[in-house]
């Protein structure tokens, strides 16, 4: 009889254990533990590395309102809750661009999640440093830039975020990303708040 009750116990502790897991679970993901992207707006600038054409075609099929441009749109309709995805390429050959630098330097106090993807993705700390964003350190003995992604991964991403009452800056790093799910999840994840 104890027997019997103990496996009733044990029973009930796992079928609640597992309903408020499924409903703690993290806004980004879906049940099936895929991104959750619908009704995401993204501006995607650029279109020459296979990943960044990947990744937006992705972010698109899954329900992201995904635009496509040229140039990077204009600083006053973007909001924090919006990504601006550039392609590593067009980035690696705008990064000293007087032009970029003022959209940096217009965009970063907004909150606006700023992404390279693809190619030379550590070009993308250089622009923001050129802008005056972000500060990279230099190193004692060369006096070259420390770029935390100077080995180009995948993905990288800058953002100003605040938390507990202050105000910083908030880098990504993707390096250990294998699938477009992946690099999704983790932009959502860096992303959120």
């Amino acid at each position: 009889m104890k027997r019997i009750k103990l496996l009733a116990t044990v029973s009930i502790v796992l079928v609640v254990s597992s309903i408020l897991a499924l409903a703690f679970l993290p806004p980004t993901r879906s049940v099936e533990g895929h991104p959750n992207v619908e009704g995401i707006v993204v501006y995607a600038i650029g279109e020459s590395t296979p990943l960044f054409e990947k990744l937006t075609e992705v972010l698109e099929i899954k329900g992201a309102h995904v635009n496509y441009l040229d140039s990077p749109p204009n600083a006053a309709l973007l909001t924090e809750d919006m990504f601006v995805l550039f392609d590593g390429e067009w980035i690696a050959e705008r990064a000293e661009d007087n032009g970029l630098h003022a959209f940096l330097r217009d965009v970063a106090p907004r909150r606006v999640r700023l992404v390279a993807v693809g190619g030379e993705t550590s070009r993308f700390f250089e622009a923001l440093y050129e802008a005056g964003v972000m500060w990279l350190a230099t190193d004692d003995v060369t006096g070259e830039l420390r770029n935390p992604a100077y080995m180009n991964p995948p993905l990288v991403g800058y953002r100003v975020m605040e938390k507990d009452g202050h105000i910083g800056d908030s880098i990504l790093i993707c390096l250990e990303c294998d699938s477009t799910n992946c690099l999704i999840t983790d932009l959502l994840e860096w992303g959120g708040d």
